[in-house]
């Protein structure tokens, strides 16, 4: 996407030959690797979520108590388009075995009083994954990879999950958003609370 930026005199008659410095931060107002902006303004993306795009003009002359810029933003939403499909991917080639769990450095297990069990597993080296016991039958709720908040995604998974009666499990995980819990359930999905 093409972002463009006017300066405009005391009187709105537009100044010809203005450079502008372009920036773009993620909804906490910090860099974000969800989106980069060149010094045209040419914008790419690689992710999801609210971006503040900044056109900023650097000047001299002034007092040091005064900051020399002047700064015009948008406040934007970045969506998936209805032609995407996001999957999961743990390879992006055939894998003809299963893959063995082993147990991760956080595997003790988070059990509730239905008999369902939630742990954090190795999958052969490939990468950790939140894993769901019931009835004999392991599944995987979420892994180093998945999609996350603002447009980013699960790194790491911290410490032993909790388990409700319901099957719903919380865990702590590390994102590239920053650090937050994650509650994940065969039924609903995936939801996330950022500290």
């Amino acid at each position: 996407r093409q972002f463009t930026a006017v300066a405009f005199d005391i009187n709105s008659q537009p100044i010809p030959g203005v450079t502008f410095r372009w920036q773009v931060t993620g909804a906490n107002g910090f860099t974000t690797r969800a989106a980069f902006i060149d010094n045209t303004g040419f914008m790419t993306t690689n992710g999801v979520g609210m971006m503040t795009i900044r056109a900023q003009i650097v000047y001299s002359g002034q007092s040091t108590a005064h900051i020399p810029m002047f700064e015009g933003l948008a406040v934007i939403t970045i969506a998936a388009g209805n032609e995407f499909k996001l999957t999961r991917l743990l390879a992006n080639s055939v894998i003809d075995h299963g893959l063995t769990l082993r147990p991760s450095y956080s595997s003790e297990p988070g059990v509730n009083d239905s008999g369902q069990m939630a742990f954090i597993a190795n999958l052969d080296g490939l990468g950790s994954a939140l894993m769901f016991y019931e009835n004999g039958r392991f599944d995987m709720l979420a892994s180093a990879g998945t999609p996350g908040p603002n447009g980013g995604y699960i790194w790491q998974f911290d410490g032993p999950p909790s388990i409700n009666n319901r099957g719903d499990v919380l865990v702590r995980v590390g994102t590239s958003s920053g650090w937050g819990l994650m509650r994940a359930s065969k039924s609903s999905g995936l939801s996330f609370i950022l500290e």
